[in-house]
């Protein structure tokens, strides 16, 4: 999405990009914010708050400094004290 060629083409169309979360994963954040010269629907620089761990830029941090209720988070099945959904990780592939 990045490459020159790409980047041409949706300029001269006059394109506005509507990044979605497989668009920051695979093309990068560095990349989008620095050589993705594409006008985008949103904030490019906020793209990396949709991470959910690590570092000081996450969703939940700006969910809990705004004081947003969040999803309780378990270490461990033995803390559940009540009924819960779950969201599982996904499967490997089985080879």
């Amino acid at each position: 999405m990045a490459r020159e060629d790409v980047v041409s083409k949706l300029r001269a169309l006059s394109a506005i990009f509507v990044p979605n979360r497989s668009f920051s994963v695979y093309v990068g954040y560095d990349t989008i914010e620095n050589q993705f010269p594409v006008p985008i629907f949103g904030n490019r620089y906020l793209l990396r708050y949709e991470e959910r761990v690590g570092g000081d830029k996450t969703y939940y941090k700006i969910l809990d400094r705004a004081g947003i209720r969040r999803p309780r988070t378990y270490s461990s099945p033995d803390d559940i004290d009540r009924p819960v959904m779950v969201k599982m990780p996904p499967r490997e592939e089985e080879g």
